[in-house]
């Protein structure tokens, strides 16, 4: 008698080969698509960082330029034993370079953390400003305590002019022609983003980024400069 039922067909499915396979090309496509993320990561906090310092910078150089140029005098005293200030009319800017010890700026509304006074040297702040009574000259600044004959203490409106984790590298008011133009003046700053372990201090006026992308990410130099003619508006 001829057998009619059905013959079963044989179980499907993947071999263990196919399944190695498959999840190695998948394991590869996640790896790649990971690593541009990452990137686009990157490129994105790196810019955010350069737009955050070009900032700061822009409105530091502003607003030394528009004191520039409704003052009728400003002075440029010595450096003071690890930081520098001048005034431009009653207001007084005090800064402290990275080459002579200068930290990044952690906390600027807290003016508590600055470190010094006096003249010491060291200090915890980059670029403070402040405003000096109507009748006081451009004196050196000090900060707590008692200040010293000829020493003016930071008033109550000093203010970190710049953000977080920032410094200054270089500031400086120069003439370009003093004998033709006795009031035309170049104000050139450099301000960098970063911790020390991405930058390069080689050049302390000028430091640059470390190569590889991820030194690049959490760290910015700005180079800005500008001409401004003093007494202008006054």
């Amino acid at each position: 008698m001829k057998n009619t039922s059905l013959r079963q067909p044989p179980p499907t499915g993947f071999t263990i080969v196919e399944l190695m396979l498959a999840t190695s090309v998948f394991s590869i496509v996640l790896l790649v698509a990971l690593g541009s993320f990452l990137q686009i990561g990157r490129v994105f906090y790196k810019g955010v960082s350069l737009t955050a310092v070009q900032n700061i910078a822009t409105q530091v150089l502003n607003d030394m330029s528009n004191n520039m140029q409704t003052s009728s005098g400003f002075s440029l005293p010595p450096p003071s034993n690890g930081y520098t200030y001048w005034c431009i009319g009653n207001t007084r800017y005090t800064y402290i370079t990275h080459s002579v010890g200068g930290q990044q700026v952690a906390t600027p509304a807290n003016l508590a953390n600055v470190n010094y006074n006096n003249g010491t040297s060291g200090g915890s702040f980059g670029l403070l400003k402040d405003t000096l009574a109507g009748n006081a000259s451009c004196a050196t600044p000090c900060f707590g305590g008692t200040c010293l004959a000829g020493y003016v203490a930071l008033s109550s409106n000093s203010v970190e002019m710049l953000g977080d984790n920032m410094r200054l590298a270089s500031i400086s008011i120069t003439q370009p022609d003093a004998s033709t133009s006795p009031n035309l003046y170049n104000i050139n700053m450099v301000v960098v983003y970063g911790d020390d372990s991405v930058l390069d201090f080689s050049n302390p006026l000028r430091p640059t980024c470390l190569a590889g992308s991820q030194n690049q990410a959490f760290c910015s130099v700005v180079t800005i400069s500008t001409t401004v003619l003093q007494g202008a508006q006054t």
